[in-house]
């Protein structure tokens, strides 16, 4: 949480970067997300934002190899949906604008899932989107709780999987619903 007074960091285009960086590398992935907090703290006057965004950049610059050299499977896109699913549910879009790219980055790969025929249950993914689209209809009005709460809905719905990436084996709390293995 920011104090009153101080800018908040938009990062919402980061969220996608740290799922599928967490998902193909998770030691990587957990660099990129503890360098965006010491981001976010450095701008609310603990430390050096400069230095810290620059550090940030320069980590951004380190996923690319990870990415262009990876195949983005199912399994992967998987473990996507699961990060974006629990961050969610962690407390990571507690401002509205965050949620708002989340909701979006989940409907795409759910869709792109669904299509790939790996959503056994697409209706009911689709019922829980609707749902979680719905919550975000008027930006002032947004609840963060709220929003955690149909993530946890979403997810009641999915199970869990075991899922191993190319980088290491990550047991995936959070999946589509109806995800065959």
């Amino acid at each position: 949480s920011i104090s009153p007074g101080l800018v908040r960091l938009n990062d919402s285009s980061m969220l996608m970067l740290r799922a599928i960086t967490r998902a193909l590398d998770p030691k990587l992935g957990d660099r990129v997300t503890a360098q965006t907090q010491k981001l976010h703290r450095a701008i609310a006057g603990e430390g050096d934002a400069f230095v810290e965004a620059a550090a940030l950049k320069k980590l951004a610059e380190e996923t690319i190899p990870v990415m262009s050299g990876a195949t983005f499977s199912n399994q992967t896109m998987t473990v996507v949906l699961s990060r974006l699913i629990e961050d969610g549910i962690q407390g990571t879009y507690s401002d509205y604008s965050a949620a708002e790219q989340a909701t979006l980055a989940i409907g795409s790969v759910g869709a792109f899932l669904a299509k790939q025929g790996v959503l056994t249950a697409p209706q009911k993914f689709n019922a829980s989107l609707k749902k979680l689209t719905l919550s975000l209809a008027k930006d002032e009005q947004y609840k963060p709780r709220e929003f955690e709460a149909l993530l946890r809905e979403l997810r009641s719905q999915t199970g869990t999987i075991a899922v191993t990436t190319k980088a290491a084996a990550v047991a995936t709390p959070a999946a589509p619903a109806g995800v065959k293995p």
